[in-house]
């Protein structure tokens, strides 16, 4: 059995971006490539808890015609925007163990914003072991020097509350923090996760190069070249375990279908270039159950 799991940051902020619906609707085209869907800045925006805006609803609907009949998203909030987690799954998820965490340290912008944790367990065949996955957004850039130590906490926060115990899991999502161009920051982070394995950085190892060399899933004027998108995996070297098919990790550039909505493009946005879904790229990787 064969899982594809895609981690994306859908770029979809109550304010300060355009063609969301659009948007969603590509990335709708192209779900059903994959067979988890580990999201983020899937937005609810609440006003006294009821919700005015939510891509997070739309999405989850729609996506039910692609097979995506479970789902596990962060709750809403009494005012602003939710977390924007969201994991969506063609398998079942033992619902009673889902569980979000809601990080306590934030700055700048993100007060507006209810960053956290989720964590699931996916029941992709009912003789094996659940496929554990936790998805999560850290502090943004927003914040200056004081972003860098709230982020550090976030991910200790989640270390202790998500990750204590497991032997075997995924952690992915958006960590707003460069292995390219923050190679200090990027090690810290594997240490305060410790024991993962960063799959895309691999393929950068595996060529004889080391984490500067790993693949950019996030580019703009501001932060041209930014590597921030993760899929990590914790596994013992040997027993039976959930494992990474060698050689089956890439960054996904899902094209929009116009130049109108499209966000990244190599230059001037054209009809055979129209640009990115978002201003992230994903990060796909296939897993497996290796048994012996």
């Amino acid at each position: 059995m064969r899982v594809k799991v895609l981690t994306q940051n859908l770029y979809l902020p109550i304010a300060g971006a355009s063609h969301h619906s659009q948007r969603l609707a590509d990335m709708a085209a192209e779900a059903s490539r994959f067979d988890i869907l580990i999201l983020q800045e899937v937005f609810t925006f609440s006003v006294f808890g009821l919700s005015t805006q939510s891509a997070k609803d739309w999405l989850k609907e729609r996506l039910k015609k692609e097979g995506f009949l479970y789902s596990f998203s962060s709750p809403n909030v009494l005012f602003a925007q939710c977390s924007g987690l969201l994991i969506l799954s063609k398998f079942p998820l033992e619902e009673e163990k889902n569980k979000f965490i809601s990080y306590r340290t934030f700055a700048g912008i993100e007060i507006f914003t209810s960053k956290g944790a989720l964590k699931c367990y996916v029941k992709v065949d009912p003789n094996l072991p659940p496929l554990v996955i936790i998805d999560t957004h850290l502090q943004c850039y927003s914040g200056g020097e004081n972003a860098v130590e709230v982020r550090k906490t976030q991910l200790k926060y989640l270390a202790n509350k998500l990750l204590e115990g497991e032997t075997n899991c995924i952690v992915a999502g958006d960590m707003n923090i460069c292995a390219r161009n923050d190679v200090e920051r990027y090690k810290e982070m594997l240490e305060i996760l410790n024991p993962v394995r960063d799959i895309l950085a691999e393929k950068a190892y595996a060529q004889g190069h080391d984490s500067q060399a790993r693949e950019v899933t996030m580019s703009n004027a501001e932060r041209p070249d930014e590597s921030l998108d993760y899929i990590f995996l914790r596994a013992a070297k040997e027993g039976p375990r959930w494992e990474y098919e060698d050689g089956s990790c890439q960054v996904e550039k899902i094209k929009a279908s116009s130049k109108t909505w499209g966000v990244l493009a190599k230059g001037n946005k054209t009809d055979e270039d129209p640009g990115t879904i978002s201003d992230h790229y994903g990060v796909s990787a296939v897993f497996y159950y290796h048994d012996s």
